[in-house]
């Protein structure tokens, strides 16, 4: 279970690291209209999911402990 916890939160943060580079080049080489920047609600919601798993597995490491 540990293992699986720690790999989901990775791949939250490649995720959110991925889809906001992509953002950030979407708004400044693609196009640069107003429509643009709805493409960082990815990048949010997958931040909040790395900080939800993150939160999980220190709660789960700090009860295992004692």
């Amino acid at each position: 279970m540990e293992k699986t916890n720690k790999l989901l939160e990775h791949f939250w943060l490649v995720f959110t690291i991925a889809s906001f580079l992509f953002a950030c080049y979407s708004v400044l080489f693609i196009a640069q209209t107003r429509s643009e920047f709805n493409k960082f609600y990815i990048p949010a919601i997958s931040f909040f999911w790395w900080l939800f798993r993150r939160s999980m597995r220190r709660r789960m490491e700090r009860n295992q402990q004692g």
